[in-house]
């Protein structure tokens, strides 16, 4: 049976002390452990960042995308517009827009609202499709001969839609192809057995034509081009021409041209992304001399090592492009003196234009600039990755530490068991001593008297 505290000692609070001076150096232990990790875990964390951006800069320089970029400027934009993609033929040409084309639409006479035609059927043809609407005395009215011609469409599959306006001189039925070109004029047709004249005021002979089923016509240096649609694509290889209104008779230039654009900001980004990284590279592992502090991973090897491998192979791939006749000069990109780099958009713009496929091929072929710098690179990120095995590493060492304080709580469970249990039986013993010294006292008082 444990003593009980007789409250001549204050238990509680020389073993909550004892217990704050014991916790004290361990906890401050794991605080570090745990701070140190969760620093150069930041640490790799900012520096996949930076490599993942860089790969992507470096993978868009492999892209052949990325060259041989085109602009097309068209002499009226308000007769068409134009563009052009990867590989079209730099060059002038003349364009005159004939014809655009045009979606049928066929607008009947005034109907009388309400009022129906009596029984009948219309055989309507589009493009192929022919299908019948049958009306009868019960859906006679505009607005049932609408529906019923709209559902007969999309159960054959036509591409037409039936709507009503609404005008001062009663309802007009107005049908509409859905699909530009002369293959989409509509039929419609009579076919009420028996005759019902009144149906004829919805064939093609009563109907007025809106807009005329009609191809686009494009010439382009006198070679005519007809299509159901105004984008056409398959004229001049690499270009798309969207046409917007006819003037025939009116020829105007096109005028295709490389665009370097593409190529320029690839390779900007590409230098912000290497700046980056290599920048981030020493922010993580420089020494401060001002404070004499490490960063979070100073002499880290996985660091030295990605620095090395980056500066060689940047260096060997400057190296090829000066065999290849491209000095950092003509190139444009210059290495600074902490390893970053400087890049001149107009130099490398002016070696871009001299010789476009010799640049492409300097950076886009497999074992050229990029794709060296892109093995590099891809040998620390990703699945296998250098940075992200010492990442999986450093978490598990937090696991580990928080397994650590969990075994130090039980120890420290223990200790506070055991101090409690001393210091009660302390305090016990000093109140039995206390109270036999009392004992003591009255009786030598008592005999003093006698």
């Amino acid at each position: 049976m444990s003593a009980v505290s007789s409250g001549f000692l204050d238990v509680n609070a020389l073993v909550t002390q004892l217990m704050a001076a014991t916790r004290a150096p361990v906890e401050l232990r794991f605080d570090r452990r745990e701070a140190e990790t969760n620093a150069q875990l930041s640490a790799f964390g900012k520096l996949s960042s930076a490599f993942d951006a860089l790969k992507t800069a470096l993978t868009d320089l492999t892209s052949a995308s990325t060259y041989g970029g085109r602009t097309a400027t068209s002499g009226d934009e308000s007769l068409y517009t134009a563009t052009a993609s990867t590989g079209a033929t730099a060059g002038t040409y003349q364009v005159e827009v004939e014809a655009v084309a045009s979606a049928h639409k066929l607008v009947s006479g005034a109907l009388a609202s309400g009022v129906g035609l009596g029984d009948g059927q219309l055989t309507i043809d589009i493009n192929g499709v022919n299908f019948a609407v049958d009306i009868s005395s019960g859906t006679d009215t505009p607005e049932d001969i609408r529906d019923a011609i709209n559902t007969a469409a999309a159960t054959a599959g036509a591409e037409l839609t039936a709507t009503i306006i609404e005008a001062d001189g009663g309802q007009h039925l107005v049908l509409t192809a859905k699909q530009t070109g002369a293959d989409y004029a509509i039929t419609v047709t009579n076919t009420s057995a028996p005759a019902n004249a009144a149906f004829d005021a919805l064939t093609n002979a009563s109907l007025t034509e809106q807009s005329a089923a009609q191809d686009a016509r494009l010439y382009v240096d006198g070679i005519l081009k007809t299509a159901s649609s105004n984008t056409i694509t398959d004229f001049i290889p690499g270009i798309t021409f969207n046409l917007k209104a006819q003037d025939p008779g009116n020829v105007t230039s096109l005028s295709v041209a490389a665009d370097y654009t593409p190529t320029v900001d690839a390779v900007a980004a590409f230098v912000e992304a290497y700046n980056k990284a290599v920048t981030t590279l020493s922010d993580v592992s420089k020494y401060n001399t001002e404070t004499k502090q490490d960063s979070a991973l100073t002499g880290d090897a996985a660091v030295r090592s990605a620095e090395r491998q980056l500066r060689s192979a940047l260096g060997n791939a400057l190296s090829d492009a000066v065999d290849a006749g491209f000095g950092s000069a003509a190139l444009g990109i210059d290495t600074k003196v902490d390893g970053t780099l400087d890049f001149d958009k107009s130099a490398f713009t002016d070696a871009l234009s001299a010789d476009p496929s010799g640049l492409q091929a300097l950076f886009a072929d497999t074992g050229g600039f990029a794709d060296s710098l892109l093995t590099v690179v891809s040998g620390y990120i990703g699945t296998d990755g250098i940075f992200t095995d010492r990442t999986e590493s450093l978490n598990d060492r937090l696991v580990d530490i928080d397994d650590d304080r969990d075994a130090a709580e039980r120890r420290f469970e223990a200790i506070e068991a055991r101090y409690r249990a001393q210091y009660t039986a302390l305090d016990v013993l000093l109140a039995q001593s206390q109270n036999t010294s009392n004992f003591l006292a009255q009786q030598l008082a008592g005999l003093s008297r006698i």
